[in-house]
């Protein structure tokens, strides 16, 4: 199948996206910029359809939908830093926390001590061998996606493609969204 074929074939809604979740799914999104906003607001308007569902980053940029407290048990918040936008939830109990070390994150994912049974991010638009470019998200997302049942992402043109270790292949992603 061309590379063009699986791109019409993984593209999405971010509801249909957000039905590839099962209750107790681990999410790994990236940090900062590489956070997928339209996927995140999609999971929190579906949040009451799952249970033990967890997110987790390093540093969150938004305050979602689902940082509710009211619906901790079907998905919640789990971070690597404390930033704005998860601070208060932290202090009242209502988001859990990992203390380690930003670099010690990506091997903490390989050897299994943090899941990673989907991962969330943003990507460039695909080039013309199948590859996205996390670009500036790759920090510990690249061995999130090694170890992912299910990739998503969330494609938008204003994310530059970058060369390097941030490529990931059409072959690897489960669906995406266009944003």
């Amino acid at each position: 199948m061309s590379f063009q074929n699986l791109y019409l074939k993984k593209r999405c809604t971010s509801e249909d996206a957000i039905n590839l979740l099962k209750n107790g799914d681990f999410i790994v999104v990236p940090t900062g910029v590489g956070e997928p906003p339209t996927l995140l607001a999609a999971l929190s308007e579906q949040r009451r359809q799952l249970q033990d569902v967890k997110v987790a980053q390093i540093l969150a940029m938004r305050k979602y939908g689902y940082f509710d407290p009211e619906t901790a048990e079907h998905v919640r918040h789990v971070a690597f830093f404390f930033g704005g936008a998860s601070r208060a939830g932290g202090q009242a109990g209502l988001i859990d926390f990992i203390p380690c070390s930003f670099s010690d994150i990506p091997s903490m994912i390989e050897r299994k001590q943090v899941p990673s049974d989907v991962v969330f991010s943003m990507a460039s638009p695909m080039d013309e061998n199948g590859f996205f470019s996390l670009s500036l998200a790759a920090d510990y997302t690249m061995a999130a996606v090694a170890q992912a049942r299910v990739v998503v992402l969330e494609v938008n043109p204003n994310v530059p493609f970058a060369n390097g270790a941030c490529l990931v292949h059409i072959s690897q992603v489960t669906a995406f969204i266009e944003s």
